[in-house]
């Protein structure tokens, strides 16, 4: 009973943390940062954007068209962090899933009592949790280099936050979980056998 509650605690906890941590904790980058060359482009940010015209008209009457160039630069490049987030983006909005998932399974440790039924959910959270490894992870390929296994992370610079925080994070946070359910689960099927009681 003890160890059921621990570990399922355990679950939850490092669970709750792959869900939440990139929300909140160990961000991913907040968008692309690149300047934008085509009129076109310009163009449509304007019209998708559609604010900011005082700003505008402000900053040419008081410093001119250098000003003016300065401020829409800034605004294209906020705008682009809005619409065109980067894959790492992407990786957190999935472990929200995968993490939550993992949360719900630990639950789910702590409220069932059958052992067969706890191996199978903790079969389940290590599943996830060799998922949630690979959502962060590239792999060296000789035909093309930094292949990512799933979704990746930035490839551009090893300075970029989502490959100081959030890479790492939810790599450690994975190995954890994949540890700690393979444990739970060896612990499990000796139960089941009798070898030890539960």
């Amino acid at each position: 009973m003890k160890v059921r509650i621990i570990l399922g605690v355990l679950i939850i906890v490092l669970g709750l943390l792959a869900a939440i941590g990139p929300q909140t904790v160990f961000l991913p980058c907040r968008g692309r940062l690149f300047e934008v060359r085509d009129a076109g482009v310009r163009n449509l940010l304007n019209l998708a954007e559609g604010e900011g015209v005082e700003e505008l008209l402000n900053a040419v009457n008081e410093g001119g068209l250098r000003k003016l160039m300065e401020l829409q630069r800034e605004r294209e490049k906020e705008i682009i962090r809005r619409l065109i987030p980067m894959r790492c983006h992407w990786g957190a909005r999935s472990m929200m899933g995968i993490g939550g998932m993992i949360a719900l399974l630990g639950i789910a440790l702590i409220i069932f009592p059958s052992v067969k039924t706890r191996l199978g959910l903790v079969m389940g959270v290590l599943s996830a949790s060799l998922v949630s490894l690979f959502i962060p992870m590239t792999i060296s390929a000789s035909a093309n280099p930094n292949q990512e296994i799933l979704i990746g992370i930035c490839m551009r610079n090893m300075n970029m936050e989502c490959r100081t925080h959030f890479g790492p994070a939810i790599t450690s946070i994975s190995i954890l979980l994949i540890i700690v359910s393979a444990l739970y689960a060896v612990y499990l099927a000796r139960v089941k056998e009798g070898a030890v009681s539960d």
